[in-house]
């Protein structure tokens, strides 16, 4: 897709994945049946809500709930029609929801949205391969894990090709 619109797609196209999937919805709204697709998780104009199409980060008043937050970046273009694009999705969890029965919330929620996008040929961004992420205390209150992906094989141009590199 041409002229960057390849930005609000790969947010929107993993936006959807993660709506539609009982396990990542269970766990980031902390509540068990609520109906798919989740569309009442991700922000409009008027609500924050917790699922966020840009680098979002949850204020220190705001009530504790899980936040997923994903930015796309520029990589490497590799010509004229093959550029290569880097993903973070970020999720925040307040300490206070981090220890449940059997694990982390962070890493669970990590694990589930992992398992929607890491090798996902059928996301139409092409190819997408889990990089090295991070974890951070971003603010009191707060836990951050940041899983990043490199996406491949994409053609600015419309057309299909099927060469790529990762150098």
């Amino acid at each position: 897709m041409p002229n960057l619109s390849e930005y609000t797609d790969i947010k929107k196209k993993i936006i959807n994945l993660i709506v539609h999937d009982r396990e990542c919805v269970d766990l980031i709204s902390n509540t068990t049946g609520k109906p798919l697709p989740a569309v009442d998780l991700i922000q409009t104009s008027k609500l924050t809500n917790q699922i966020h199409p840009y680098d979002f980060m949850p204020g220190s008043t705001e009530q504790a709930e899980c936040h997923v937050g994903i930015e796309v970046y520029d990589d490497k273009i590799i010509n004229n029609a093959v550029a290569r694009y880097e993903v973070d999705i970020l999720i925040f969890v307040p300490t206070v929801l981090m220890v449940m029965d059997g694990g982390v919330r962070r890493d669970a929620i990590a694990a589930a949205i992992d398992r929607l996008v890491n090798n996902n040929l059928s996301l139409g961004i092409g190819e997408v391969r889990r990089i090295p992420g991070a974890c951070k205390e971003p603010m009191d209150g707060y836990r951050l894990r940041i899983l990043r992906y490199r996406v491949g094989n994409y053609n600015n141009l419309g057309e299909t090709l099927n060469a790529f590199r990762y150098d």
